[in-house]
């Protein structure tokens, strides 16, 4: 059993837990030197808290020792931190008055030896636990929701209604024993929680994008003996007939004619999310080429922070005539004078006028060779064995 603290030491730590600002020597409270480095510290700590603790004394001592184990606590809140530790340095308690913030107010002893041995408020072994225990935390629930671009682009605040399990307010989810039906609550028939509806009104930042989330601290479920987990709402973005999204920018393709294509043009070629008509012109004689990228800084989407924007991308899809399509042979003639014209005749002993599918896909490039028989490469293989065998020199 620890020897208890003398009446000095116990008024030192006193005017540190009642958040007096006389000089008081923090570095003597844990036994250290001024040059301690963390680990000194966190060592004396542990030590200091660990003999100062009220389940290690007798019971008369005990409200000496709590004192003595808040106020080593306390100093070693100021001295771990280096910023804290840097103002108490140079002014002493002076610097933690409560126009400063005051220091932080420790009540509860299974909190500190949370922080001291990572345990989620269990005492090491040999100590009593007669200081009440905070209650665990139930664990998240996680709900989608799914958000249009147009919100995302404009912001939005929107009510949601969920249902949500609470603590009967009648037996107040008491630990009770029923000996038969009738004995239990008549409001949540013995299962402690109701089930009822919890409107949460959720704003949705302009620029926010999928995979971001909102969190409601303390919104879920609640269960007799722990502390409701938190409500997260994860943001799903909902697939746009018209933009495509990559972080701040957007991209949409526009439909050109052949005849915009050569001629130039100047129109509405798409609507943006907040019902604006993005109008491009094109001027005659500046041809629109298939897969030509215009690009409209800063019309894409609103930055998370600030008021700048990202970019608007807009690709040409040139639209070409449908197949039949026959024009009389005066425009014919008139189309063939449109440059470039067709290079010089690739002049060769032998021409062949070859089938060909119209409609291939590029992506069956260096496929040719998939059906190929197995056994060819068997043989090729054979025939290597009785070869040549040679050495790179």
């Amino acid at each position: 059993m620890s020897q208890s603290p003398t009446l000095s030491t116990i008024l030192i730590y006193y005017l540190i837990v009642t958040d007096s600002v006389e000089e008081i020597d923090l570095y003597e409270i844990l036994e250290i030197t001024r040059g301690a480095s963390k680990a000194e510290i966190k060592k004396a700590y542990h030590k200091a808290a660990l003999s100062s603790h009220p389940d290690k004394v007798a019971e008369g001592d005990r409200e000496a020792a709590d004192a003595r184990f808040k106020a080593v606590s306390q100093a070693y809140e100021i001295l771990h931190d280096e910023e804290t530790r840097e103002l108490y340095d140079a002014h002493g308690m002076a610097a933690f008055e409560k126009t400063h913030g005051g220091m932080p107010d420790y009540t509860d002893i299974n909190d500190i030896f949370s922080q001291m041995f990572g345990m989620e408020g269990d005492l090491p072994p040999g100590f009593g636990g007669s200081m009440p225990r905070k209650p665990r935390k139930g664990p998240d629930e996680i709900k989608e929701w799914k958000v249009s671009l147009e919100e995302f682009y404009k912001g939005r605040t929107v009510k949601l209604a969920c249902e949500r399990k609470s603590m009967c307010e009648r037996c107040k989810g008491g630990n009770r024993t029923y000996f038969s039906d009738k004995d239990k609550c008549k409001k949540c028939k013995g299962q402690k929680v109701v089930v009822g509806s919890k409107v949460f009104e959720m704003y949705i930042p302009r620029g926010w994008r999928d995979g971001d989330q909102k969190r409601f601290e303390e919104a879920s479920d609640e269960v007799p003996g722990q502390l409701p987990g938190d409500l997260v709402f994860h943001f799903k973005e909902k697939k746009h007939p018209v933009f495509e999204r990559n972080r701040a920018d957007l991209m949409a393709h526009v439909k050109v004619t052949l005849h915009e294509a050569l001629c130039g043009f100047s129109r509405v070629v798409v609507k943006h999310l907040d019902g604006r008509g993005i109008q491009i012109d094109q001027p005659r004689g500046r041809i629109a080429k298939p897969g030509q990228v215009f690009k409209i800084a800063g019309d894409g989407m609103p930055f998370k922070h600030g008021e700048q924007r990202g970019d608007l991308y807009l690709i040409v899809d040139l639209q070409l005539p449908d197949d039949g399509w026959l024009p009389k042979q005066s425009l014919v003639l008139e189309l063939q004078k449109i440059p470039p014209h067709p290079e010089k005749v690739i002049a060769s002993d032998v021409i062949d006028e070859v089938e060909y599918d119209r409609n291939a896909k590029l992506e069956s490039f260096g496929t040719s060779e998939k059906n190929q028989a197995s056994g060819d490469s068997d043989d090729e293989e054979e025939a290597g064995d009785h070869g040549p065998q040679c050495a790179q020199q």
